[in-house]
Formats: structure tokens, sequence, C-alpha cells
């Protein structure tokens, strides 16, 4: 029985074609290094801007999970009281009602939001941004974050002055 060239042929290019496209699957499935080294195992640091100094906000509860190299998936979770609870013991950074406040994430979260708490445990409606205009005394200020990983509360004490 002789086999055809026009087989042969067509046989060769099936093979390269599929060899190609396996190796192509290959690539996009495994993780590069980079990827395998990006793994967080816990929530970033949150760092306070005020007037060019840079203060460090308090890490509050969080819900963090992970995998790991081997595919098993690591979960991590703490809890904490109420921010103007748990910032008693924490000094309050002095600050006039007009400075700008800018927070700093290690990270990038996909959201946030921001929410006021007086030293009694109210709290006022969620905001993007700090806005101290129409605060006087202390302010104690919870940052909620949430990234791939989970979500995380931040918090840090201001004593709003006056504006001179």
């Amino acid at each position: 029985m002789e086999i055809h060239p026009i087989l042969v042929v067509c046989f060769i290019i099936v093979v390269v074609g599929l060899v190609g496209y396996l190796q192509v699957d290959r690539v996009i499935v495994q993780p590069t290094i980079a990827e395998e080294e990006q793994v967080f195992r816990a929530p970033p640091e949150i760092t306070i801007t005020i007037n060019n100094e840079t203060y460090e906000a308090i890490q509050g509860t969080y819900s963090w999970t992970y995998k790991n190299k081997d595919g098993s998936i690591t979960g991590r979770e703490a809890d904490s009281d109420v921010p103007s609870r748990y910032m008693v013991d924490y000094e309050a950074w002095n600050v006039q009602a007009d400075t700008e406040v800018e927070v700093n994430f290690d990270r990038q979260p996909i959201d946030y939001h921001i929410k006021r708490w007086d030293e009694d445990t109210h709290t006022s409606e969620s905001h993007e941004t700090i806005d101290l205009t129409e605060q006087e005394g202390i302010a104690i200020y919870e940052i909620v974050g949430r990234w791939p990983e989970g979500t995380a509360s931040y918090a840090f004490k201001l004593n709003v002055e006056e504006i001179e």
C-alpha cells in the first residue's frame, strides 16, 4: 500500500498546527514567575499625608484569602472593636480645617470608602474623600478598602482646629 504524498503533507500540517496550538495554550495557562511572586498574603499598608508629613494608619478588621503555590487556599480573619474605641490610646494629629488630607495605598484597592467617627461610637455617612471644613475637635476616620483578596479597614485620629 502506497501513501499518497498529499496525505503526508496534510498530516504534517495538522500535527504542526496542533503542536503550535497546544504550545500557545500551555503558555497562556501557566502563570509566569512574576505572577507567582505576586501573592499578597496580608492587606497592604495605608499611609496618610498631611502637610507633607506621612503617618501610618492603624489596621483594624480584615478578611484576607490567597492561593498558595501548592494550590491550597489560606484565609485570614482579624476582628477589632469599632475605630472610636481602639483609637483611644493613639494620639490625634493636629490639623487645621483647611488642611488637605491624602490617603496613600501601598497597593491600590478595587474601591474604598471613608467614614468619620466621633469619640462616642457614632459614625457619619461614607465618603470618598476627607473634608475637614465642617469638622472641629477630635474626629476618627476609618478607611475600608476592597482588594481581590478581601477587605481591610484602617483608622487614624485627627484634632481639627479652627483656621487661623
